[in-house]
């Protein structure tokens, strides 16, 4: 028997988080399986992306990498810091992206809350990504990428910082600014639909933005434009079951398996669903 959940089991509503709403809500954007590729399942060795970090990485590469693990994208970021004294504007974008994709890799096992930051203090580890990620954005930017996806990038590694309302209200501005500018070069690109949708699920209350329906709504557009991508279909599924429908919370979650049953956190979401737990989307322990 699957239950909807009741209001008491979400997270306390943190007035202020949600103006960052975006800060919030990118805590968990990108996370994937840790070393969990079929290769480094079967052989315990993470298996190694083709010409790591070489010129000319491509968004689907640092994917690619992404979802083999942290082990394949310490190669990439290797490789490309390499030649970051030199690096081309490409090469700051595919640098400054595998550093957000690495730091949400961190917090695999986090799980997802509406209205609560994922760290009260960053870990070491994870703000040395948040700033290198930072710094080469930035550089991409003055060596001229103007793209949607760059900023985009931005805005979510700086999201990354907030780590309460102090931190919220500081750096909201400037996420919002760079997210306005991707919005405005490409605003049906899936990746700022996303980042729009997360700030609608994770605001803590409608007063800040809370809308799941409309978070959905995006979520699943943006399914569409990245045909391998887990992630869409797994915040679709949390909009889902805040909405009352844990029937369509559980095929939204299975349609996120389909895309990498090797993920961890999104087979546990699956299994807590069908057993009718009464907090699905938290910390996979």
């Amino acid at each position: 028997m699957i239950r909807a959940p009741s209001r008491s089991t979400w997270s306390l509503a943190l007035v202020g988080l949600a103006i960052a709403g975006i800060g919030v809500s990118l805590d968990f954007a990108g996370a994937s399986p840790v070393g969990t590729s079929s290769a480094a399942m079967l052989t315990g060795v993470p298996s190694a992306p083709a010409n790591p970090g070489r010129p000319g990485t491509t968004s689907e590469e640092i994917d690619r990498a992404r979802r083999e693990g942290i082990a394949s994208l310490d190669l990439l970021i290797a490789g490309l810091v390499t030649r970051a004294s030199d690096a081309s504007p490409e090469d700051l974008h595919a640098l400054a992206e595998a550093h957000l994709e690495r730091s949400l890799l961190r917090d695999i096992r986090k799980g997802m809350a509406v209205g609560r930051p994922t760290h009260a203090e960053l870990p070491e580890e994870l703000a040395d990504d948040v700033d290198a990620g930072v710094r080469a954005a930035e550089q991409a930017i003055a060596a001229g990428d103007d793209s949607a996806e760059i900023h985009r990038i931005l805005s979510a590694l700086l999201s990354r910082r907030v780590t309460g309302i102090a931190a919220a209200l500081k750096l909201r501005g400037r996420i919002e600014a760079e997210l306005q500018l991707a919005e405005e070069r490409d605003p049906a690109h899936p990746k700022v639909l996303i980042a729009r949708g997360c700030g609608q699920l994770f605001a803590p209350n409608r007063l800040f933005g809370h809308d799941p329906a409309a978070a959905e709504a995006k979520f699943l557009r943006a399914a569409e434009g990245l045909p391998t991508d887990e992630r869409p279909w797994m915040f679709a599924s949390m909009c889902a079951w805040l909405l009352g429908d844990a029937e369509r919370a559980l095929s939204h979650i299975d349609a996120a398996v389909a895309r990498n049953p090797a993920h961890p956190y999104i087979v546990e979401v699956a299994r807590r669903l069908r057993e009718g737990t009464d907090d699905p989307f938290g910390p996979d322990a």
